[in-house]
């Protein structure tokens, strides 16, 4: 899995209640204006393998197709990893790509936290080899740093103005 971002923003927030909110796929709509439906896969307490899909909107508004995701590290309050799965939407068929998202907080003076955010790719599903998978890859991961980057900024901000009692309620940004 390639790495393709790493995101480091300090909040005014306690571990516990920032690992809360990213954790818990089914009160994420409070605060992440771009998260659509979310379908609980397995029922029961958010935990190691609890696994969902989820809809959300692009930058541009647009419905994005559904993803599965599933909880890969749960170790409150200090790492949380979510593994999102694409192509298909659905839990049986091929996954084409594979994004891993892992959140490690730590615990700052005066009851702040500092979140780290490391996003990795990769490929599933591809008959690619050698070369051709490699060229392919790169060119992949190259195509949405940028974008990726820019997501998981907006989110965490779009986090820390829920925490701080400033966020959109859900809204989808204007």
């Amino acid at each position: 899995m390639s790495q393709a971002v790493q995101v480091r923003r300090d909040f005014a927030a306690p571990a516990e209640e920032i690992f809360a909110a990213l954790a818990d796929p089914r009160s994420s709509r409070a605060w992440d204006p771009r998260l659509g439906e979310v379908l609980e896969l397995r029922e029961g307490p958010i935990g190691l393998s609890t696994t969902w899909r989820e809809t959300r909107q692009g930058s541009d508004g647009q419905p994005l197709p559904p993803v599965k995701c599933m909880v890969t590290a749960y170790s409150p309050p200090t790492h949380l990893g979510l593994s999102y799965h694409a192509g298909g939407g659905r839990s049986e068929g091929p996954q084409l790509l594979r994004v891993q998202v892992d959140y490690y907080l730590t615990p700052r003076g005066a009851g702040g936290t500092r979140v780290e955010v490391s996003l990795g790719l990769g490929k599933q599903g591809t008959q690619l080899r050698g070369c051709l998978s490699s060229i392919v890859g790169l060119l992949f991961s190259h195509m949405i740093k940028g974008p990726a980057h820019e997501t998981v900024e907006a989110r965490l901000a779009a986090l820390e103005a829920h925490l701080s009692g400033q966020g959109s309620g859900g809204a989808p940004p204007s």
